[in-house]
């Protein structure tokens, strides 16, 4: 099948700025080049990521409604677009991409992202995070792929959510080189003190900040 008649979607509650949304932008952007047929598919349009987005990919706002509202629209715009694979990240963007598109006449490839532990972030949540792991478990394998982006995100799903291994693929999260070094030439106008830590990343629980909280009382 030529490039051009093959059409990839995928599927994001927004394109507000986290890791998971610009590591799909970058796989998109890359395919595009490539001349695939790319669709990126949102419950709301609307993130700070959106501008880095190529211009021929086509945008589909399924009505600015909240995540957990989107399985009808969603399948339907599965059932009007017709993509070949669509392509979504996130524990419950999974579970709804999988879970809208089951009895499809002409279901797509559906091929999942998996960015995070049970036992680290979803387990704070109490009976809810149980409920997310036996969701995880009956759908998941419903997946035609599912996507582990490290060898730990690899065991987490062979070891808690009992996923074969025939139907993942590790594929570590891709970097954009070229808009790294150009960036890095900028100077920036910051002074830094003669010792200092960096940190990069969301401020959330799963980053396991809190050694670096205590670094300043350690003489």
């Amino acid at each position: 099948m030529n490039n051009k008649n093959l059409k990839i979607a995928f599927f994001l509650p927004t394109l507000n700025i986290g890791g998971i949304e610009r590591v799909f932008i970058t796989y998109a952007n890359y395919l595009t080049e490539k001349e695939y047929d790319i669709d990126f598919v949102l419950c709301k349009k609307e993130g700070k990521l959106l501008s880095l987005l190529n211009s021929s990919i086509k945008l589909y706002d399924l009505g600015n409604m909240q995540l957990r509202y989107s399985f009808f629209k969603l399948r339907q715009y599965m059932k009007k677009i017709q993509p070949n694979v669509i392509i979504s990240g996130g524990d419950f963007p999974n579970l709804i991409l999988i879970i809208s598109s089951l009895g499809l006449k002409n279901r797509p490839k559906i091929i999942i992202s998996q960015h995070n532990y049970y036992n680290v972030e979803t387990k704070r949540l109490g009976w809810w995070a149980h409920s997310t792991c036996f969701l995880m478990r009956t759908f998941y394998p419903k997946a035609n792929k599912i996507i582990a982006v490290s060898d730990g995100i690899y065991e987490f799903l062979t070891n808690k959510i009992y996923i074969s291994t025939d139907k993942i693929m590790k594929l570590p999260n891709p970097i954009d080189v070229k808009d790294i070094k150009e960036k890095s030439l900028k100077l920036l106008d910051i002074t830094l003190p003669d010792k200092y830590i960096l940190f990069i990343g969301r401020l959330s629980y799963v980053k396991n900040l809190f050694p670096l909280l205590i670094i300043p009382s350690i003489r």
